[in-house]
């Protein structure tokens, strides 16, 4: 969100308030009660609108390089595996797609 939408928030929300309150004064009602009330069911609602709205996850695939033998997966290209190659065993690592979030 842009700091124009931000400032555009805002105002309408200044707005409402300046809007609710006058309009209750002419009938008579306490203006202080209704500028509160007006002033703090405001973010509870937006709340729960943004809460309620669904938010769209985005995905992508990254390259893994994986040991047949062990299962670890490595980020870097490696020509076989550090810990197999510990225990005398030289295995050329698998590339895998792995999707992220």
């Amino acid at each position: 969100m842009g700091r124009v939408d931000l400032f555009l928030i805002i105002l309408y929300v200044l707005c409402a308030l300046i809007f609710a309150t006058f309009g209750k004064i002419r009938k008579r009602k306490s203006w202080i009660k209704i500028f509160l009330i007006t002033l703090f069911l405001t973010p509870v609602t937006s709340s729960i609108i943004l809460f309620r709205k669904k938010r769209e996850k985005i995905t992508y695939v990254v390259n893994r390089y994986k040991c047949p033998r062990c299962e670890f997966k490595y980020d870097t290209q490696l020509d076989h595996c550090p810990y197999c190659e510990k225990e005398g065993h030289i295995i050329a690592l698998e590339e895998v797609s792995q999707i992220m979030t």
